[in-house]
């Protein structure tokens, strides 16, 4: 379990946008998160990587991801 409160704010990578399932992702800490919308059903998930890069810059692109330490459904 992440110890840690989630994050804020989430971008959309140019990539992601308009599609029926969305990835969006979000930086707190030592982690990325990422928030997987389906628009067919409305469900959510939520992921949680280690962070990999120097730079988080989602809103030009996807991150890369670390290891995966958590993964929750959203309700």
């Amino acid at each position: 379990m992440i110890e840690e409160e989630g994050p804020g704010i989430y971008f959309t990578p140019p990539e992601n946008r308009g599609q029926i399932v969305t990835r969006s992702y979000a930086q707190h800490g030592a982690y990325v998160w990422e928030l997987t919308t389906d628009a067919s059903d409305g469900s959510r998930v939520v992921r949680v990587y280690e962070d990999t890069e120097e730079t988080f810059e989602p809103w030009n692109g996807a991150p890369s991801l670390g290891a995966l330490l958590w993964t929750e459904v959203a309700t």
